[in-house]
């Protein structure tokens, strides 16, 4: 199965002179899963204490670190410094209890340092301990968080836990981060979401006024911000404060909020940043109650400033209730937009959650109807409304390529019509390569009733950019290429442009060399 390999750090010496008894760490290499290293400290009885490390196959060189309910200190530091023989990608501290930080620290901050290939750091909820003696304390020092973000590398994303925005370090912690970051993700998970001017306990407050700050300053290099976690965003005005020193940080191209925190006045600020925005690239909010309350004035200034945007080309809404008041003008303002590379409202409900045994759908309705035009369009994903609650295998084509399905009953959220209208304005549209429908955008896609059609109509839009691979084939590589490919591309060439007609024309010649493509057995 693999090789097995001991490591034996230095013993973890306390205040008291004393060692501690640290098991030696095992790792365990195979063929396919690299290698994995785990630490367990005789101090914790559930043996909890982990310590990751994966390597390269190929080159046998450490490229993730994860340390997790780990005791830090600045000899082990050191020692796996120096076990860790190659250039590392990741590392992640989390949930860990630091021990002299006063040593620690600058001993970390010199591996991170040196660490000149990594590409992604993660430190989140770790406390410290000045003394054996002491509680464990989340309030860092400033010195010491200050110390940690200046060793990071410019191109490395940062992830970073509630430790470094609370209390009063967070600030200055904020702003040291977007001088030296191009890509930062923030996790508030936990936090008592209280505004940042609540002085009563100034350790348990959340500080972003240093990410603004540090927004703002000249030359900052942040590109892609994430903002995890409704406590963050705790109110209207948090979300006002982050659209202003978006709009003046001309490197931000990606923002990703959670918005479950924010009401009904937000929605101006909303159409704020999509107005008066000329460089995001990525728009993705989840979670955004405040959206389902939306005017009719509302949504048509926000579709107008989708309408005019020129850089946008990801928009991702999800876990948000797109009523039909919002779907329209905001999918009807797509047509106009050429840079559209990605839409995404996959956990969205596009129906009337007042009247659900009657869903409208005019929503989707509007999105059908610009599919089409959507030249540039690549991924699309859609939402549950799309997706059957049960399964369906007795769905078929008839001779007219329509849906059959002996189980259909009233309780399915959408009927066929509708199935057979997303699928012709898919099928028109010849750029999406990328596609799903359901719960998820991530792992199996689920197409729900479209486990049939869709599948046929997305190979009539590969077929333009898989037909000269066709044409090139060797007769013995036909076998790679299902019939049901060959015939969905002469179908998807024998209508539309003169360049298809030429495809098409291409293929026919190779059919007439070539018999064996279209026979039973080709």
């Amino acid at each position: 199965m693999g090789n097995c390999m001991s490591l034996q750090p230095p013993p973890d010496k306390t205040d008291e002179g004393r060692y501690k008894t640290v098991s030696p760490i095992t790792t365990t290499t195979t063929a396919n899963l690299g290698s994995q290293v785990t630490l367990s400290s005789a101090n914790r009885p559930t043996g909890s204490d982990i310590l990751g490390i994966t390597t390269s196959t190929s080159t046998g060189v450490v490229e993730h670190l994860v340390l997790q309910h780990c005791p830090i200190h600045k000899a082990s530091m050191d020692a796996f410094r120096q076990a860790i023989p190659g250039p590392l990608q990741s590392l992640t501290i989390r949930q860990c209890c630091w021990a002299d930080i006063e040593t620690t620290i600058p001993a970390l901050a010199a591996w991170i340092a040196d660490e000149t290939e990594i590409q992604s750091i993660t430190l989140h909820s770790n406390s410290f301990k000045m003394s054996q003696y002491q509680p464990p304390q989340r309030e860092w020092p400033a010195v010491h968080l200050n110390r940690l973000v200046t060793a990071i590398q410019p191109t490395t994303r940062v992830s970073l836990g509630p430790e470094f925005f609370t209390g009063t370090a967070g600030e200055q912690a904020m702003r040291v981060v977007c001088e030296a970051c191009t890509s930062l993700h923030l996790c508030g998970d936990g936090l008592d979401p209280r505004g940042n001017n609540n002085d009563d306990n100034d350790s348990d407050v959340i500080h972003l006024q240093g990410l603004y700050q540090g927004l703002t300053i000249p030359n900052c290099p942040v590109q892609s911000l994430c903002l995890q976690g409704m406590e963050l965003l705790h109110n209207d005005s948090s979300f006002t404060t982050l659209v202003n020193a978006v709009l003046v940080c001309p490197t931000l191209q990606h923002l990703e909020v959670s918005c479950g925190a924010l009401r009904h006045a937000s929605c101006e600020t909303l159409v704020h940043l999509l107005q008066d925005d000329t460089h995001l690239v990525t728009l993705d909010l989840h979670q955004c109650i405040f959206l389902a309350s939306l005017l009719v004035p509302q949504a048509e200034r926000m579709g107008k400033a989708l309408m005019h945007h020129t850089t946008l080309q990801v928009l991702r809404f999800r876990h948000i209730h797109l009523t039909d008041t919002l779907a329209i003008p905001l999918f009807t303002a797509l047509q106009s937009n050429t840079m559209l590379r990605e839409l995404d409202v996959t956990t969205c409900n596009l129906w009337d959650r007042w009247a659900p045994n009657t869903p409208t759908q005019q929503g989707y309705r509007a999105l059908m109807q610009v599919l089409p035009g959507l030249s540039a369009l690549q991924r699309l994903y859609l939402g549950t409304d799309f997706y059957f609650p049960h399964e369906h295998d007795s769905f078929y084509f008839d001779d007219t390529t329509t849906i059959q399905d002996d189980e259909h009953n009233s309780n399915d959220v959408v009927d066929d019509s509708y199935i057979h209208d997303m699928a012709r304005a898919i099928y028109q549209n010849v750029s999406i390569i990328e596609y799903g429908g359901g719960n998820s955008t991530h792992g199996k896609r689920r197409y729900g009733p479209w486990s049939i059609l869709i599948p046929a109509c997305m190979e009539r839009n590969k077929a333009i950019q898989i037909v000269e691979r066709m044409l090139n084939l060797q007769p013995e590589q036909h076998e790679e290429w299902p019939r049901s490919v060959w015939q969905a591309a002469v179908e998807h060439m024998a209508q539309g442009s003169s360049m298809r007609q030429s495809a098409l024309f291409r293929l026919l010649q190779r059919f007439l060399v070539d018999p064996s493509i279209h026979s039973d057995e080709g």
